[in-house]
């Protein structure tokens, strides 16, 4: 009886453990790359989030991202990284601050008028795109997304 007592703690010890070491790994990292910057003016300004509902209220802005950045220009691209992330899914949109605003600058009509773009690349000629359009997941510790800007009209 003292043994299988013995032989359930230590399984029970184990069980700790493994948990433990799971739980240590559900969180990674996202390294962001913006390409097709048209100029140096300014910054990259991007928003991560991780809700649809923080992200369809959010329109021009970044309020309710579940984090922000602001990266320099380097030639025509940019880099910012995201550490410990909880997995799960994400969605992304950025924007060239040409002028240091802090704000995309939009047309009378909505359209933006700063070089824009989302993580999973989608068109958005006439309208912000769906979550699930920019949506990724983060579930590995080391993750990649590479955004190209669509250029203002």
């Amino acid at each position: 009886m003292k043994k299988f007592i013995s032989v359930m703690s230590l399984l029970s010890v184990g069980c700790l453990i493994v948990q433990s070491a799971f739980a240590v790994n559900s969180t990674g990292n996202l390294q962001v790359v913006i390409n097709g910057i048209p100029s140096t003016n300014g910054v990259i300004r991007i928003a991560l989030y991780n809700s649809s509902t923080a992200y369809n209220n959010s329109r021009y802005s970044a309020v309710g991202a579940y984090k922000t950045a602001v990266a320099n220009i380097h030639g025509s691209s940019a880099t910012t990284n995201f550490t410990s992330l909880p997995y799960g899914d994400y969605g992304i949109k950025v924007f060239q601050d040409v002028d240091n605003s802090g704000t995309l600058k939009v047309s009378g009509m909505g359209a933006p008028q700063e070089p824009y773009g989302f993580s999973n690349n989608p068109s958005a000629t006439w309208h912000m795109p769906s979550y699930n359009a920019i949506k990724f997941q983060i579930s590995q510790p080391s993750n990649t997304q590479t955004i190209t800007l669509q250029h203002a009209g």
